[in-house]
């Protein structure tokens, strides 16, 4: 089952790196609440449940037909990363009875490629016995998963201001240290498309997870470090 939003942050395993940024039809990693209601057309009739925090919220949609594939619900998760604004980092897609695992996997092709051999999760929030350690799980291309990734922090990141992202970003992945970064670097892709049919033993619930946590967190350290 997919671990919560608010615990694990989605990253790259093996595969070819692609600049596709990996995200929800008419919108973008970042918005704000009220551009991604604009965007999707969205108004109190449409939006099922809607939950405002002081560092995240969340709005749920039901029956909604993207140009994607037609659904059932979507989540859609909104995180204040640090800049005191809270803004869409993560869409979870739970598709329609009638729309096959085949279906999907097909418009998730046509959407954004082929997908790749495996992803890393890391956890947010360290475990209760470990609260500030590291940890991780892998999540492999399967009859039953698919898996997609953009870039990389490593990739992508200015070279020459390395240090300054990466004491950055210290600040919002627990359990990161300089000892850990450049693996962490290395693995961790800007955003994430997570598939599941639900069916595999370990498989996460049946869905589609997309995630741009990183991609957020990014272009605000680059906001900061390179102007």
């Amino acid at each position: 089952m997919i671990v919560s939003i608010a615990l694990m942050l989605s990253s790259c395993g093996n595969g070819k790196t692609t600049d596709n940024k990996l995200e929800f039809p008419k919108t973008t990693w970042g918005m704000m609440i009220d551009e991604v209601k604009e965007a999707l057309a969205l108004n109190e009739d449409s939006i099922s449940n809607e939950m405002i925090g002081e560092k995240g919220s969340m709005i749920e949609i039901e029956n909604y037909e993207s140009e994607l594939l037609k659904t059932s619900k979507i989540v859609l998760n909104f995180i204040d990363t640090g800049d005191g604004v809270q803004r869409l980092c993560t869409a979870n897609v739970y598709y329609s009875e009638e729309t096959t695992s085949e279906q999907v996997v097909e418009a998730l092709k046509k959407e954004y490629g082929d997908p790749i051999s495996s992803i890393t999760e890391y956890q947010l929030s360290g475990s209760t016995l470990q609260p500030d350690t590291l940890k991780s799980y892998e999540y492999k291309e399967s009859n039953h998963v698919k898996v997609w990734g953009s870039s990389s922090i490593a990739d992508i990141i200015d070279k020459k201001k390395e240090s300054e992202y990466e004491a950055a970003w210290e600040e919002k992945q627990v359990g990161l240290t300089e000892e850990n970064w450049a693996d962490f670097a290395k693995n961790t892709r800007l955003s994430t498309i997570i598939f599941s049919d639900g069916e595999g033993s370990d498989s996460p619930e049946k869905g589609i997870y997309l995630n741009g946590y990183h991609r957020v967190v990014y272009d605000g350290i680059k906001s900061q470090v390179e102007k």
